[in-house]
């Protein structure tokens, strides 16, 4: 079954398996588990993420900035829409940090002056990043919002941005 199958695919009907079982020993159609006494363990293949190359990162910040640098034909909405996402992708090549954490950050999370990205990751742990790129600082506008107004916000304004939403553009 190995041979023809991939591991999480093994995984999945060996679980099924067990669970079919239990059900028919809780049923009393039968008097133990034969999967009970099997211990089915082996490794997955470790999967590395998929990463984006340096040349499309690279063209994405062209378009951005060069959309960026035709200020007069652009409606302000757009204009800000346009900041946003180049502040997104520039805190998320710069820092390194996940989408999840990107979404839940607040305007008091970030320090301008020192560059320094407070983080809330997993598990409640907090972690302090430090922006590399100088031009990303200077590339932010100076705004006063709120402190706890999120950084990702959509483009009304209203409500923070979805990890979905990031990870996938253009699907709802």
């Amino acid at each position: 079954i190995q041979s023809s199958y991939k591991p999480k695919t093994v995984k999945r009907k060996i679980a099924s398996l067990r669970a079919f079982f239990n059900n028919l020993v809780f049923e009393g159609l039968l008097d133990e588990n034969p999967l009970v006494r099997i211990n089915l363990r082996f490794r997955e293949p470790f999967v590395l993420p998929k990463t984006i190359a340096l040349s499309d990162v690279q063209k994405i910040f062209e378009v951005l900035y060069s959309e960026l640098e035709c200020k007069s034909l652009l409606s302000v909405n757009n204009y800000e829409v346009i900041i946003r996402d180049i502040a997104i992708l520039e805190l998320l090549f710069s820092t390194g940090i996940r989408i999840s954490e990107l979404c839940s950050l607040t305007v008091s999370d970030i320090n301008l002056i020192t560059g320094v990205v407070t983080i809330h990751g997993k598990g409640a742990k907090e972690r302090l990043i430090y922006i590399g790129n100088k031009n990303v600082v200077v590339k932010v506008p100076p705004v006063a919002p709120p402190a706890s107004n999120p950084i990702a916000v959509n483009v009304l304004g209203t409500k923070n941005i979805k990890i979905k939403h990031i990870k996938y553009p253009g699907k709802a």
